[in-house]
Parts: structure tokens; C-alpha cells; sequence
């Protein structure tokens, strides 16, 4: 039997590490703080244009669409302009030079985010995004507002497992474009409440694990925490290799369905 508490029992399931990286939140998102949160991506001087677009459009697929599902729902009643997720590889007819798209891919090789972005090019949109590297880091790098980051705190080396960097790089570019507003102090705050709560969570994640065991979660979630929930059902899915599903509350799919405990 799998002891949970001892990473060496279920080892051999974990070739890549993704329990060292589950552990690495703060980390990560410490890293990103410290190291591009006062960069000057868009200022007056040289990117003006881009803090006076019309609209937002986040590119991502899978964990690199993290941050833009978390800081969508977590900001929805502040967010200064419309804010909206694409997971696919085409744009809405809409995107014009008044829009700034925001490419985010991991690996900064994902095919649907290179496709947004040559898109985006056509039609003359303002550009900006992160990646760990890749194509896309090399776009970004050419000419246009972003960054490159080194995912140092995810050994594991899965985009899903790097929920810090993603999270943080997209509220760092949403913040500097004054789609929402977030102080430094604040962010240290939430890392500090993130460690202090660490060993918390991890021991009431063992004990779902062990509730939801040869069961199919169904998560819901509404405001502010739809975004999270959205993400657990992704890990669930991917890392655990297990069928879950999310719905936002008030309008489920299902019709009128009776929800008992055991």
C-alpha cells in the first residue's frame, strides 16, 4: 500500500518529480515576483500603445492558460478591460490594432499560441507574453514587450506543474498594463500565507485523495474561485490520470441533479 507520506513508496509511479514540483508554489512564484515584477514592460516612453488597447486577449493551452482562468475570475468585478481566454489556435475577428494579445506557452513551442501570435502579427495587433523559451521566446525577444523565464522550481519539468510561473507572469503583465492593480506588498503577503498553509494542505490533500479514490469528482465552484477550480480538474485529469469534471455555479449542465455526501 502506498504510503503518501513517504515519496519513496510511489517513486517508481513519479520518474519526473511532479511531487517535488506540487511542493515548489511559493517558489516559483517568489521568483517571478523577484525578478520581473518591476521590470518596465509597458511604459510611456516606449510601449504607450499598449496601456491604451481596448481589449485583452490571453493565448494559452492547458496549464499555460492557468494565471488568465485564476486572475479572469479572481478580478472579474475590477478588471479596467474585457478580458478574454482563447485555447485554440485561431483569434476573433474582432482583434485589431486596438487589441493586445498576450501569448503564454510554457515550453514556448505549443502550436496554438505560435498560431495567435502569427495572427496577431497579420492584423496588426499589439503583442507582449512570457515563455520559458522556445519559439515564442524568440518572437518575443525580436521585437516585442515579455519575457523569458528559467523554471528552476519545477523539476518536474510539466507546464501544469508550473502553475507559479504562469500565474504570476500573467498577473505581472496585467498589472503593468493597468487591466488590474496589485501592489508588491501584497503579492509577498499571499506567498507568505501560501508557506505558512503548506503542510496544512498537503495533509488535507491526502485525505481527498483518499475519499475520492475509484470515484469521478465533480467540482463546483462559483465567483471568484471558478478559475481554481478549473485547474483542479485539469490536475486531476493529467497528473493523476484520473476522470474529473467543473461547472460554475449557478448553471450547471446537468439540469436539477440531488448532491448527498457519504
Amino acid at each position: 500500500m502506498i504510503d503518501l507520506n513517504n515519496p519513496l513508496t510511489f517513486k517508481h509511479l513519479d520518474p519526473k518529480d511532479v511531487y517535488g514540483s506540487t511542493g515548489l508554489l511559493a517558489d516559483q512564484c517568489e521568483q517571478m515576483l523577484n525578478e520581473y515584477y518591476d521590470t518596465p514592460f509597458f511604459s510611456i516612453t516606449n510601449n504607450s500603445e499598449y496601456l491604451s488597447a481596448q481589449n485583452i486577449i490571453i493565448c494559452g493551452m492547458g496549464g499555460s492558460a492557468y494565471g488568465a482562468h485564476i486572475l479572469n475570475s479572481l478580478y472579474f468585478k475590477d478588471l479596467k478591460k474585457p478580458v478574454t481566454v482563447i485555447s485554440d489556435y485561431s483569434l476573433p475577428k474582432y482583434v485589431n490594432s486596438q487589441t493586445v494579445v498576450m501569448s503564454i506557452s510554457y515550453s514556448g513551442s505549443t502550436e496554438e499560441a505560435l498560431s495567435c501570435v502569427e495572427e496577431a502579427m497579420n492584423r496588426n495587433a499589439k503583442i507582449t507574453g512570457f515563455s520559458s523559451g522556445g519559439k515564442l521566446g524568440d518572437i518575443l525577444k525580436s521585437k516585442y514587450p515579455g519575457f523569458t523565464f528559467n523554471p528552476k522550481n519545477n523539476p518536474s519539468g510539466q507546464p501544469r506543474l508550473g502553475t507559479g510561473y504562469i500565474l504570476m507572469g500573467t498577473l505581472i503583465l496585467l498589472n503593468q498594463l493597468g487591466v488590474i492593480s496589485i501592489s508588491k506588498d501584497e503579492i509577498k503577503k499571499a506567498i507568505e500565507e501560501i508557506r505558512a498553509s503548506q503542510k496544512e494542505v498537503k495533509q488535507k490533500a491526502q485525505e481527498i485523495a483518499k475519499e475520492i479514490q475509484d470515484y469521478i469528482p465533480v467540482i463546483f465552484a462559483a465567483q471568484h474561485l471558478v478559475g481554481n477550480a478549473h485547474i483542479m480538474r485539469n490536475q486531476l485529469n493529467e497528473t493523476s490520470k484520473s476522470i474529473s469534471l467543473f461547472e460554475d455555479i449557478p448553471e450547471p449542465p446537468y439540469g436539477r441533479i440531488k448532491i448527498s455526501q457519504r
